[in-house]
């Protein structure tokens, strides 16, 4: 089965954090307390991150939750 590949900036946004910070998807899963293959679901766009997880990985990230929507001006 061939993966979508997603445009969300959002998604965009918490792998350019993870990138910067050399964090992978099961850093982020420990974070959320959950597994890496739901971290995956949500990384491709399959689930929606709730707001609890966006805080959780804002806070992890180092990066004010503003960014990671995409406002560069809170950074």
């Amino acid at each position: 089965m061939k993966r979508k590949t997603t445009t969300d900036p959002l998604i965009a946004e918490i792998k350019a954090g993870m990138a910067r910070k050399g964090f992978t998807q099961e850093d982020i899963a420990k974070t959320l307390h959950t597994s890496r293959a739901a971290v995956s679901r949500r990384m491709a766009g399959e689930v929606a991150f709730s707001y609890i997880e966006i805080r959780a990985i804002s806070k992890f990230l180092e990066v004010p939750v503003a960014v990671l929507y995409g406002d560069k001006v809170a950074a």
